[in-house]
């Protein structure tokens, strides 16, 4: 059982059990639906086949969203692998596989780095229990999808980056350099990680007193194909004839307590996209490794001590970025806003899982070490299968959550906008729509072309002519009009009776479906005359809406089929 091959083996064949529901359920899996099905997935398609991915002209704009997007308003630009990947196969295919590529490859590149540089003073038997075993784990986390290698492939990234440093690199550790921008996201963690990976350049600059070209050829390859494959979102940061809605984004300041309460709770608990599932087993590792580590000294607790430094430091970041006490900052410079260095917190899942691996080593030598690691490890194993495998769990008669309560089949409902699509009659490029209780990513999914939208970056202008279409809504709720006006990434058709605190998270991911049929508008106020004149003539509306005719509207049909969680009541603009 000690045999290498035989522990890489089982690895494989539970990373293939873990995501097999993408293979045997196929489209009825479970997915997350906040900021993913609702918006990054509909995006993608729909960049996918603009045949405009590829095009490095600024001003290139995608016609089904708003009045023309930017491609710089796509979180996955055109020269990133997992536009090549919806480029080829279907929206669901492409998605599996980038699932199964981000997992292999943080399983591998973690599985290398803790081999040849974190635990290399192992022996072989041991260190085959440990290196795979939290490897595996952090093989299996939910890694955010549209963030592509940014997390799953940075082990091999520093793995890589390693072997230059020691002088033992080889020309496939400049390959995989070369091809992480292209499969990693700049504004999620790549700047971040090529900070980080400078400071390291830096140290040993310091420690060896002798500046290391081929590191610093690394660092300067990756930064320029960063600036190529994110050469709209850059463009548009530094374009003067361009302003992004970002620059009204305004934040609660929050006082000193409240920033170290969620400094405390980023330690244990997980954010919406950054998850590391570490909240008892990763962290009990941990702080038993470093407890046993400083009273046995043993050697290995100091790297740990800076990595579990590194993590809390990025903990603290994201803990304090909305601190009353630097808001002024934030307001007078909008570069802080736009680099949010509270982003460095992407980078601990990687460590924690670092930190895991070395805490274990640490332990293997305690008095019960063998029994203690493997408690540990298949714990943790269990935690990932019982609390993030959502499609296990809805097997399992598990009550899912309302961002993972519907199936990618039942979210899209395709033959339910297709009835809507032959109802209409004509080609879908001759009028705009916009949802009303359902996110806007479902119409566009299916090939609509929307006035609504979800996207980090677009012109604030637009954002002020959609405002004059729900300007009276906003009026009615002082937390409708917060979440438009203050942020905005939500371009949405809002109104206080179904974006209320009450309903507002539920309506916004998952939307309200025929099980709540009995939620109804009864007083909307929309501009319908501004909506017309930027050219919209369709509503889809997941609730009925009452008053439609005092909003200038006629009610063409409902449209209901037993697959779909959906009903949705068509309006139609009556000037048009």
């Amino acid at each position: 059982m000690r045999s290498p091959r035989v522990f890489l083996i089982v690895s494989v064949v539970i990373i293939i059990i873990f995501f097999a529901p993408y293979i045997f359920r196929g489209q009825d899996i479970h997915m997350k639906i906040a900021d993913v099905m609702d918006a990054w997935v509909p995006q993608q398609k729909v960049l996918a086949e603009s045949g405009k991915a590829f095009s490095m002209n600024p001003g290139t704009k995608i016609g089904n969203f708003l009045d023309g997007l930017r491609i710089s308003g796509f979180t996955t630009g055109g020269y990133n692998v997992i536009n090549v990947l919806f480029m080829i196969f279907s929206p669901f295919t492409a998605f599996a596989l980038n699932a199964f590529i981000m997992a292999f490859t943080a399983f591998f590149g973690m599985r290398l780095l803790l081999r040849d540089h974190i635990l290399r003073d192992m022996g072989a038997g041991e260190r085959e229990w440990i290196i795979n075993g939290a490897a595996l784990c952090f093989a299996l986390l939910p890694f955010y999808p549209s963030s592509g290698l940014s997390i799953a492939g940075l082990p091999l990234l520093l793995y890589s980056f390693l072997n230059i440093r020691d002088n033992k690199w080889s020309y496939t550790d400049f390959v995989y350099i070369v091809f992480f921008p292209f499969y990693s996201i700049l504004s999620h963690a790549g700047l971040f990680i090529m900070i980080s990976l400078g400071v390291l350049l830096i140290i040993h600059w310091v420690k060896a007193r002798q500046f290391h070209v081929p590191y610093f050829i690394g660092l300067v390859i990756m930064g320029g194909l960063y600036v190529f494959t994110h050469f709209h979102l850059i463009y548009s940061i530094f374009d003067p004839n361009f302003t992004s809605y970002r620059v009204e984004i305004k934040v609660v300041p929050m006082s000193a307590v409240a920033c170290f309460k969620e400094f405390l709770q980023n330690i244990v608990l997980d954010r919406s996209n950054v998850i590391a599932a570490q909240r008892f087993f990763v962290v009990g590792a941990v702080v038993l490794g470093m407890v046993y580590g400083i009273i046995r000294k043993v050697k290995e607790v100091k790297l740990l001590s800076v990595l579990v430094g590194f993590t809390l430091f990025n903990a603290f970041l994201w803990g304090f970025k909305y601190w009353q006490g630097i808001h002024f900052l934030r307001e007078e410079y909008q570069l802080l806003n736009t680099l949010n260095l509270a982003r460095f917190y992407w980078l601990n899942p990687f460590l924690w899982y670092v930190g895991f691996g070395l805490s274990l080593w640490i332990l293997w030598r305690s008095r019960f070490g063998k029994a203690v690691v493997f408690f540990l490890l298949a714990g943790q194993l269990v935690f990932m299968f019982g609390g993030y495998n959502w499609e296990y769990r809805y097997l399992a008669g598990d009550e899912l959550r309302y961002s993972y309560s519907l199936s990618y089949r039942e979210y899209y409902s395709e033959g339910l906008f297709e009835k809507i699509a032959e109802y209409i009659g004509r080609p879908k490029s001759e009028y705009r729509a916009a949802s009303l209780g359902i996110p806007p990513g479902i119409s566009q999914y299916n090939g609509f072309y929307t006035l609504d939208i979800f996207s980090n970056v677009y012109p604030l202008e637009y954002k002020h002519r959609f405002r004059r279409i729900i300007a009276k809504e906003l009026e009615k709720d002082r937390g409708v009009k917060t979440v438009f006006d203050d942020n905005g990434k939500r371009c949405y058709l809002l109104s206080a009776e179904i974006h209320n605190n009450k309903r507002r998270w539920w309506t916004f991911a998952r939307g309200i479906g025929k099980e709540r049929r009995n939620v109804k508008i009864r007083n909307l106020e929309l501009n319908t005359a501004a909506f017309a004149e930027m050219g919209g003539e369709y509503i889809f509306s997941a609730v009925e809406v009452l008053n439609y005719a005092e909003n200038g509207l006629t009610f063409e049909k409902r449209f209901e089929t037993k697959e779909s969680p959906w009903i949705i009541y068509l309006y139609k603009v009556k000037s048009i």
